[in-house]
Order: structure tokens, then sequence, then C-alpha cells
């Protein structure tokens, strides 16, 4: 194999993403100038890794879904709120 790896990204993702971000954050919305539609997963440059890695940050923190969306923390499970 020749060239550099590159990271696939399971398509539950992009769904995850569809039901509870895009409506905020999209090209049109970018709620908090965030916009996760047209960020890549190529996580090659810094900027974009250290962008994803505030996204989990985000979610891990509980301080997304805002309280008028559907909520993340009742339809996926988290170890540490068992």
């Amino acid at each position: 194999m020749s060239g550099e790896p590159t990271a696939v990204i399971p398509e539950n993702h992009f769904d995850f993403l569809t039901k509870y971000c895009l409506d905020c954050h999209d090209s049109i919305n970018e709620e908090g100038n965030v916009n996760l539609e047209d960020l890549s997963f190529n996580l090659s440059a810094l900027a974009k890794a250290e962008l994803w890695q505030k996204v989990i940050n985000v979610l891990n923190s509980g301080k997304m879904s805002p309280d008028d969306k559907t909520q993340i923390r009742t339809h996926y499970h988290h170890p540490e709120s068992a």
C-alpha cells in the first residue's frame, strides 16, 4: 500500500451529526461560528483535529444539546452516567 493512512468514519457518526447537530451547526446557521456540515473528518490538519476535540469536549460535558432540542444524553448511554 502506498500513501498516507486515512480515517474512515462509521456511517452512524454522520447519522448522529444529522440528528443532533446540524440543525444549528450547518453551513446556513453556524451557531457559535461552528459549521459541522463542512468540517472534514480528515484530521491531518491540526486546526480540524482541535475543533473536533472541542466538539467532543462539549458533548461529554453535557452542554449540548440545548434544552429546547432533542437531548443526546437520553438517547446514548455514557458509562460515566451509570
